[in-house]
């Protein structure tokens, strides 16, 4: 009976996963076309706060739950890490990557052992506890959230844009002000000289051809007269 709890515990336990690696590919996609990356960001802790107190405090089956749980790790995942370029300049990419991998395998080392401790010491409890622990995580990532909001709107809406029109590529303002900058600037000053050059030039071309035109014609003359 227990190996059968424990098969069936492991198999429901998966549902996240499942859903995760099924469903992040298409709502990848949806939010580059869309955009709102900040709302879809602080609408996946308001899933999860939703997914734990169903979990910490109802009897009901946790399939659907889990389930939520998925979509949530999509949201995240979808939106996350597409957002870092267009938060930080282009050299500064790859460092803002590796700065966010390190925090999450910080948290990743670290919460197991809070939950190991809350399971060591809260006995009968430890559903609840590790439950409310997560709730109150979730809560801080919806303000969190809120905050970037705010702070997106305040400063441009980068994180809003979208591609709808199906371009393959969003410029940010501070793109199109590089693309302004790298243009060539031609002053009125520099065209002037240039445009007398280019009549002084082609006049010596008329001059030449003139004399040219003049050699040949006395040529011809005399090539007549000796005819």
């Amino acid at each position: 009976a227990q190996e059968f709890a424990t098969e069936k515990a492991g198999r429901i336990m998966s549902i996240p996963y499942i859903v995760s690696a099924f469903l992040s590919p298409f709502l990848g996609h949806f939010v580059d076309r869309v955009g709102y990356r900040s709302i879809f960001i602080t609408l996946s802790p308001t899933i999860l706060v939703i997914v734990h107190v169903v979990l910490g405090f109802s009897n009901t089956s946790p399939v659907f739950p889990l389930i939520l749980q998925g979509v949530a790790f999509s949201i995240f995942a979808a939106v996350i890490w597409p957002s870092v370029p267009l938060c930080v300049e282009k050299k500064h990419a790859g460092t803002a990557f590796g700065v966010m991998t390190s925090v999450q395998n910080i948290g990743l080392t670290l919460f197991p052992i809070f939950v190991a401790d809350l399971h060591r010491t809260g006995h009968d409890r430890f559903i609840p506890d590790v439950e409310i622990l997560f709730i109150v995580l979730a809560l801080k990532g919806v303000v969190s959230g809120g905050m970037l909001i705010f702070a997106d709107l305040m400063l441009g809406g980068t994180l809003t844009r979208g591609h709808l029109c199906g371009s393959s590529k969003m410029y940010t303002e501070a793109d199109k002000g590089d693309l302004e900058m790298s243009k060539p600037q031609i002053l009125s000053s520099d065209i002037e000289p240039a445009e007398k050059e280019n009549k002084d030039e082609f006049g010596d071309v008329d001059l030449v051809d003139e004399k040219d035109g003049d050699s040949l014609s006395h040529q011809d003359t005399g090539a007549h007269s000796l005819t």
